[in-house]
């Protein structure tokens, strides 16, 4: 409702993806891997959204420890702030101080991340 009443609320869209901070074929496969959650505003232009401009960090952390204590503790500032964004903040835009709203439109990432953040079997090959 907030993105069909409010023309300038703030669209957020959150990705996840696991990164290989070393040759991924190697002896030290998977040992250095580091789990990267990140968002663009999806009120820009849709080429704009990979730019580097664009892309705002959330939260590195070492997969190992997310799959450990889970992404909700590691995420629960971004969710603290994604929730005070819904109920309004101020903000100084060209000059002006204006209330905008916004929130979480999406959460994207390749299938193991979007498998591991849904709660499902994070391969890709069968399962019976």
């Amino acid at each position: 409702m907030l993105f069909g009443t409010d023309p300038t609320a703030l669209q957020v869209i959150a990705y996840y993806d696991d990164v290989e901070v070393v040759n991924p074929l190697g002896s030290k496969r998977k040992k250095h891997k580091v789990g990267c959650f990140y968002y663009v505003l999806a009120n820009l232009v849709p080429e704009k959204w990979s730019a580097v401009e664009a892309l705002q960090l959330i939260a590195v952390a070492k997969t190992k420890d997310i799959r450990s204590y889970g992404v909700d503790f590691l995420l629960q500032p971004f969710v603290d702030e994604i929730n005070k964004l819904s109920k309004g903040h101020r903000f100084v835009v060209n000059g002006s101080e204006q209330t905008l709203y916004g929130s979480l439109v999406a959460v994207c990432g390749d299938t193991l991340a979007s498998n591991y953040l849904g709660g499902f079997k994070e391969g890709v090959g069968g399962a019976f």
